[in-house]
């Protein structure tokens, strides 16, 4: 990996990488060497603070292998491998040297026998990105709701608030789709 590239890992997937690392130590040379190699050099990040473009466990991304054409793959554990799936086991030196890096971004994987060079060539799709967006989406946030017009109550013609024009701020979910009371 060249030096100006320090992956970006969450530490959940540090977490299952040290775990990996534990259970592997010692079996496969060359699995072993990229686990201490990405636990060294990785930066931790949490998983709301990391850019969408960084490959993470259970992303889905784009890669190419060499000078072949792009193969899509999702990343998972050797607990969630399925061959002939579409899936990247971080349990081999490609997928260990794919977690946390960065679209654009490549690395030379050592099998021993040749050196491939493994390039990110898009994230398609990672969890932490989703989540993210997801709270957004469904976190409650204020509205500014203008009232109707009172015109025989005592607020003397004046809109809810007792001023001119004034705006009664509501609490809204964008995702409670209740009418409440009201519709009963």
């Amino acid at each position: 990996m060249p030096d100006a590239i320090f992956p970006k890992v969450t530490p959940r997937d540090f977490s299952i990488l040290e775990n990996l690392l534990e259970a592997r130590l010692g079996s496969d040379e060359l699995l072993v060497a990229a686990l201490r190699r990405k636990l060294r050099e990785a930066q931790l990040v949490f998983s709301e603070d990391l850019p969408a473009d960084v490959a993470t466990i259970d992303s889905r991304i784009l890669l190419r292998v060499d000078e072949r054409p792009p193969e899509e793959r999702t990343l998972v554990t050797p607990a969630h491998y399925v061959p002939g799936v579409g899936h990247q086991s971080i349990a081999t030196p490609r997928g260990v040297m794919l977690l946390g890096l960065k679209e654009g971004e490549s690395v030379d994987v050592d099998h021993l026998d040749r050196i491939e060079r493994v390039e990110l060539l898009k994230v398609l799709y990672q969890p932490e990105a989703e989540r993210q967006n997801w709270a957004r989406m469904t976190r409650p946030h204020l509205v500014p709701v203008r009232s109707a017009v009172n015109t025989g109550g005592s607020t003397g013609g004046m809109p809810s608030g007792g001023r001119p024009g004034a705006a009664n701020t509501t609490l809204m979910s964008s995702h409670d789709d209740d009418p409440g009371p009201a519709a009963a």
